[in-house]
């Protein structure tokens, strides 16, 4: 009935149909006929696809690990109901999520880097060349080369004065998904402070707050002297380039960078020591800035301020996540131990409670749900098309049913 009902349609709005509906229901749709596999396999309708859902800003997950089993779990944004584990092809722990991309996740576990898309189940497993400790990550896109990269940079320590101290010295290495290799280029000028942050993708560049000058690494503790700033990888050129910061950061304050609206995102983390215990620093409050022309300085704006007054228990740190137009809300994440809403226009915060998500270090990437992959060869861990069949017929009369009440455009990611 549905065959000879879409078949009644022209082609252009059948089209128009495939193309706002989500990855997971495109696959099993693909089992109703040849002209819609081939059309939902075709490369230039997969990009169409992914530039549809995120001009509509629809079809994302909030996808992190969780710390206890290191699963990898997710959330659909648009509900934010409870997690879901996304049954990842990672044998063993996932230590981290450490990039996103068009849909791919890039997952570190151990010896290998694993490339995986968790719409159409397939993925890449990367060998590292060496295993060097410390490292730091970043995986984005090239659209000049319409390729996928991974970054690498590793910590070599050099001896330099007394007993046990080392000058870090960083060597990086990047891995093109088109020719399946791995290449060193020039390498990283600055220091980490911490060596636990992956770059943060935004304008074709991946971004890190590093210290130009030097850093003396002990064995229990890195030692970085002078002031922090922000440097960007060009994934395009292979370039390194600083970016403007809004103003000259004093110490004392603890600078970190994120992505917000496609916009690059920092946040300044105004510590004061804890007055009950005299020990350690807590977060006094917390400044957002959002850098709404990319390497403009002058288009710095500030955000929002977060205080103590904002939060349920101590503030450690809060970092964006998503921007919701609709309430002119952001949606963050706080102390890496729960959600919260941050309204703009009230400067008011609440919880978020999202069933099945864990209490301690979580770390959190957006995802696309897409169609787009590395290639088709052997290696794939492949979707079981035939048990998909008849849930993609019957699934396709309630998307029509769902799609009259769908709001589009609600988020900024």
């Amino acid at each position: 009935m549905i065959r000879k009902r879409m078949a009644s349609l022209p082609w252009e709005i059948v089209m128009d149909i495939l193309n706002g509906l989500p990855g997971k229901d495109l696959l099993r749709y693909r089992c109703v006929s040849k002209s819609w596999r081939s059309l939902i396999d075709d490369p230039d309708f997969i990009k169409s696809h992914l530039k549809r859902s995120k001009e509509t800003l629809s079809n994302t997950s909030l996808v992190l690990v969780d710390c206890y089993d290191h699963n990898v779990i997710g959330v659909d944004l648009d509900v934010l109901d409870s997690l879901e584990n996304l049954d990842s092809p990672v044998d063993g722990r996932v230590k981290a999520v450490v990039g996103s991309s068009n849909g791919l996740l890039a997952l570190e576990s151990g010896k290998h880097i694993i490339l995986w898309n968790p719409t159409t189940r397939r993925y890449r497993k990367l060998t590292l060349p060496r295993l060097v400790q410390p490292a730091v990550y970043g995986f984005g896109h090239d659209p000049v080369n319409d390729d996928y990269k991974m970054v690498r940079v590793m910590s070599f320590g050099l001896p330099f004065g007394g007993i046990g101290q080392q000058i870090s010295r960083n060597k990086v290495e990047v891995y093109s998904v088109k020719s399946n290799t791995w290449k060193p280029v020039n390498d990283f000028p600055y220091h980490f402070h911490s060596w636990s942050e992956s770059g943060v993708l935004v304008s074709n560049a991946l971004h890190w707050v590093v210290y130009r000058e030097l850093c003396i690494m002990l064995p229990s503790m890195t030692t970085c002297y002078g002031s922090s700033l922000i440097i960007a990888f060009d994934l395009v050129t292979g370039e390194y380039r600083e970016v403007p910061l809004p103003f000259n950061k004093n110490n004392g304050v603890r600078m970190t960078v994120g992505v917000l609206g496609g916009s690059l995102c920092a946040i300044f983390n105004y510590l004061v020591r804890d007055i009950k215990t005299n020990e350690g620093y807590s977060s006094d409050h917390v400044d957002m800035w959002v850098m709404k022309e990319y390497g403009v300085k002058e288009s710095w704006t500030k955000l929002c301020t977060v205080g103590q007054r904002h939060v349920i228990g101590p503030l450690n740190y809060v970092l964006p996540i998503a921007y919701l137009k609709i309430g002119n809300r952001v949606l963050m994440n706080h102390n890496g131990e729960r959600f919260m809403w941050y309204d703009l226009e009230t400067e008011m915060a609440e919880n978020v409670i999202i069933f099945g998500s864990p209490y301690k270090s979580m770390k959190i990437v957006l995802c696309e749900t897409s169609l787009i992959g590395l290639d088709r060869r052997s290696g794939w861990k492949r979707v079981d098309e035939e048990e998909e069949a008849d849930n993609g017929r019957s699934q396709l009369g309630l998307y029509r049913r769902r799609v009259s009440t769908m709001e589009s455009g609600k988020w900024i990611l």
